[in-house]
């Protein structure tokens, strides 16, 4: 069964050992991307950390702030032991009625199309306008209602 946890400090080690499984990323991209003074903060003001258990396993997370005026989806991963199982999707569902709830105007995410083509797919079919292109790096949003 799946549990969606939030702000689930306590794991958040075992989330960032995760997230360093699922990017394999070099010392610089280690300390931009999986630093965690930097998730904390990110957390603590006002952002917003998903976990999602199976078994009391980590299978995905999702890593998210308020930027402007919308929410930013700003780091995610699913353990590839149990992709293809609708984590993200349930993680994205949580997402969408954070931003709902919070009264956010619109959500946005940043991806590599070459790198991560099955989440510039999952932006494209999901009602996101790209809205800016530079160095291979495309940025979303998607206007709530």
């Amino acid at each position: 069964k799946l549990i969606i946890k939030h702000n689930d400090l306590k794991s958040i080690d075992s989330i960032l050992d995760l997230s360093e499984a699922v990017f394999r990323p070099s010392p610089k991209e280690k300390e931009l991307y999986h630093n965690k003074q930097d998730w904390l903060q990110k957390i603590n003001d006002n952002g917003l950390l998903l976990t999602a258990l199976i078994d009391d396993n980590i299978a995905g997370y999702a890593l998210c702030y308020p930027k402007g005026e919308g929410i930013h989806i700003w780091n995610v991963g699913v353990s590839s032991k149990y992709r293809r199982k609708g984590i993200w999707k349930e993680l994205y569902k949580t997402i969408l009625t954070y931003a709902h709830e919070q009264k956010y105007p619109y959500i946005t995410l940043n991806t590599y199309e070459d790198e991560f083509p099955n989440m510039y797919a999952f932006c494209q079919d999901n009602g996101f306008t790209r809205y800016k292109l530079e160095n291979g790096k495309s940025y979303f949003r998607k206007k709530l209602t």
